[in-house]
This record gives structure tokens, C-alpha cells and sequence, in this order.
């Protein structure tokens, strides 16, 4: 199922935002193994997020690509888990192999595992019922869009440096002092198109003039963010 899943692994923010664009592996060791080993994680399995400890998004074909004989002869899937599976990592066939199952797996060009245009959520370890899942049902329209788990907790989106990315680009986000800004005007309603509220406006009054529903007549204009 690896081949299926964006792939997590940890790093620190700091050097994160000092080195953007690059990804560095910290091994560590098993035992029974008596071998080094690279932690990767499944995004139902992240921890909520941390100020200091950010997680990186990668498909098991691009861990197959940057691979080689000096790194860590294992990975480790959900390590610690009930779910935690090792595969091999020393050999170029083991890697070959690992291309072989990802294969075609990429969505669409985007870089990542998961399907897009998709209602995704968690069963367990996540809410499914009640104020919580109420408010973070708000927003399932951009993860459907974007093929993200709606009621995780611990979202991490599309991995640290894919998020950063992202908010720039659609949001013009690139410091903290931006996201604040833009979660206040956000929720003062000062970013809501002009447009947008003429039509709701318009269907507001047929629905009053005619004690009905009006039937939507356009499209919301799609985003992936």
C-alpha cells in the first residue's frame, strides 16, 4: 500500500526555512535489525504539529530515485505502530522494485500519491461527528479539491515545503506576520468576492419571492488551495 500513500519524514523547521527545497534523512537504528533505518510516515499516522518539527511529503518513487548505496539499508513505514512494515533499501533492485509498485501512482502530475477530486477522511482518530467535525467540514471543499484527509487533526497538508509553496502562490503568504493577516481578514469576511455575494444576494431573493430554492446557475471557479 506504500505505493499508494504520500510518504512522511521529519525534519527540523529551522533548517527547513535556512535550506528551502532541500530534504535531509536522519537514520536511526533497530536492534533486530542491526541495521540503520530511514522513518517514513502514512498521514493518518503524523502527530499534530509542532513549531520546531516539521514533516516533509514524498511518493515511494521519488524515495526510489534520490536513493543510494550510502543510505540507510531499510525504511521503515509507520515505525512503532501496529501498522510498521521495513523494506529494503541497500540494493538497486530492492529500489527497482519499489518504482515497479509506484508506478503510474503520481496523480496528475502533482508530485504526490493521493488522488485529487476525492472525499477523503479518517475513521479512526479523527472526528466524524459533532461541533469539531461541524467546523471542519467548512472546509472540505478545498481538501476534496486537493485530495486531503478533512477531519485529521494533525494536517499537515502536502508535506512542509509543498505547503510553503502553495500559500505563496495562491495566497501571497511568505511570513507569519502575512498568515495572521490573512487568517484575520479571512475571518472578518473582508476577502469575500464582490461577485460572489451579488449572486448569492440575487438567489436569496428568488428564493424569497418564490418560497423556493434557486437552481445554481454557474460554477464556483476551482482552486488548489
Amino acid at each position: 500500500m506504500a505505493a499508494h500513500a504520500d510518504l512522511f519524514f521529519a525534519d527540523q523547521r529551522t533548517r527547513a526555512d535556512a535550506r528551502p527545497g532541500t530534504v535531509r534523512f536522519t537514520p536511526q537504528w533497530n536492534p533486530h535489525l542491526r541495521a540503520e533505518y530511514r522513518a517514513l510516515f502514512t498521514e493518518g499516522f503524523l502527530p499534530p504539529p509542532d513549531p520546531d518539527l516539521v514533516f516533509q511529503s514524498m511518493t515511494l518513487e521519488w524515495y526510489a530515485s534520490v536513493w543510494d548505496d550510502k543510505e540507510a539499508p531499510w525504511i521503515a513505514i509507520n515505525p512503532g505502530t501496529p501498522c510498521e512494515a521495513f523494506l529494503p533499501a541497500g540494493t538497486p533492485q530492492a529500489r527497482t522494485l519499489w518504482r515497479q509498485r509506484a508506478d503510474g501512482r503520481d496523480s496528475g502530475g502533482c508530485g504526490h500519491a493521493h488522488p485529487h477530486d476525492q472525499l477523503r477522511g479518517l475513521w479512526v482518530g479523527g472526528p466524524l461527528q459533532g461541533p469539531v467535525a461541524h467546523g471542519l467540514a467548512c472546509g472540505a471543499l478545498l481538501f476534496v479539491h486537493n485530495g486531503e484527509l478533512w477531519n485529521s487533526m494533525a494536517h499537515h497538508g502536502n508535506g512542509y515545503n509543498n505547503a510553503k509553496r502553495r500559500l505563496k502562490k495562491w495566497w501571497g503568504v511568505t511570513s507569519r506576520e502575512e498568515w495572521a493577516s490573512t487568517q484575520k481578514r479571512l475571518l472578518d469576511a473582508d476577502m469575500v468576492s464582490p461577485v460572489w455575494e451579488f449572486a448569492l444576494g440575487i438567489r436569496r431573493s428568488l428564493a424569497q419571492d418564490f418560497a423556493g430554492e434557486a437552481e445554481q446557475v454557474a460554477d464556483c471557479p476551482q482552486s488548489c488551495c
